[in-house]
């Protein structure tokens, strides 16, 4: 059956979105587990399942209408812009005895090997009011730019260590000790056999992690961003 213009636009829409990642027709084939031929064969008209489809336009961030019809374009950014944790900037006020301690980690330990946490590994502490607490709470500063413009250098980042199944995650800002050492803020996704770490920043490649390797997952709650004048 030959292909229609409709189709091929929908191809054109997949490569934009493997071209907004900065991702080559392998690397992007990865993310769902498939070829560099099926890739290919998307943007030129090939239409992939339906369980993918919605996984690109997970990655992609926008909506299936738009993928398939082209319409509705502005509905990209509001859906990105939903998925943002809340950003922090308030001042400390009620009764400062509610308030709890939260350690902020040097950052040669979050840059370093995997290991537990105690106190040689603080290099501060901040107060947080009560709703923003957790069990195993902790903050680092982020010292790169592969989450910009949403996570910036130097913004505080406030992690929870996440025992529950890692899928709930899928589709949010996490944080993850890798195997190899060095604790990396990413937006988390899958597929078959492997976890996947993408950044906001397309100049940064993803990370591949395999599932049978053990990872150290952390929920990103909140964070507190740095202020700048306009």
């Amino acid at each position: 059956m030959p292909r229609s213009r409709y189709d091929t636009l929908m191809g054109t829409r997949i490569k934009r979105i493997r071209s907004r990642l900065n991702l080559n027709q392998t690397a992007f084939g990865q993310l769902f587990g498939v070829t560099q031929e099926a890739v290919s064969l998307w943007e030129r008209g090939g239409c992939p399942d339906l369980a993918i489809l919605l996984k690109i336009v997970q990655w992609g961030k926008t909506t299936v209408e738009w993928l398939v019809t082209g319409k509705n374009k502005k509905k990209e950014e509001s859906i990105l812009i939903k998925k943002r944790p809340s950003a922090i900037g308030t001042l400390l006020s009620g009764n400062r005895r509610k308030y709890r301690n939260v350690p902020l980690l040097y950052d040669h330990v979050s840059n370093g090997p995997p290991r537990k946490i105690t106190d040689n590994n603080v290099a501060d502490y901040f107060w947080l009011p009560p709703l923003l607490f957790r069990k195993n709470l902790f903050l680092i500063h982020m010292r790169d730019s592969s989450m910009e413009p949403i996570l910036r250098k130097e913004d505080l980042v406030a992690l929870f260590k996440w025992s529950d199944p890692i899928q709930i995650l899928e589709g949010n800002i996490v944080g993850v000790w890798l195997p190899q050492g060095g604790l990396t803020i990413r937006w988390l996704a899958s597929n078959k056999k492997q976890w996947i770490l993408y950044s906001e920043n397309r100049l940064a490649p993803p990370i591949f992690l395999e599932k049978k390797d053990t990872s150290q997952f952390f929920r990103v709650i909140w964070w507190w961003g740095v202020q700048t004048q306009d």
